[in-house]
């Protein structure tokens, strides 16, 4: 998350799955074919971040006469399973 050499600044690896089903009915006399298609994203349910903030800063009012480099970070937790439902209908 920063362009130095912190751990701290440093996103942990993940593996997300997704799954897309779709089918087609051409059996139906009102239409010439209904597409029906239905999208899972994140199958497993993985918990991770994908991004985030780093920042620093310098406490010199804390102690006197020394400085201290606080290091801290903010994350954007990513959507869980989630599901997605079209139609596509051709006359």
């Amino acid at each position: 998350m920063g362009n130095i050499d912190a751990d701290l600044s440093v996103l942990p690896d993940y593996h997300t799955h997704d799954l897309n089903i779709s089918m087609n009915i051409s059996s139906v006399s009102w239409a010439k074919e209904i597409r029906v298609d239905l999208l899972i994203n994140n199958l497993f349910d993985e918990q991770y971040i994908s991004n985030g903030y780093f920042y620093t800063y310098d406490d010199s009012w804390s102690t006197p006469n020394q400085v201290t480099t606080i290091e801290g970070v903010g994350y954007y937790p990513q959507a869980g399973r989630n599901f997605l439902l079209g139609a596509t209908i051709a006359f």
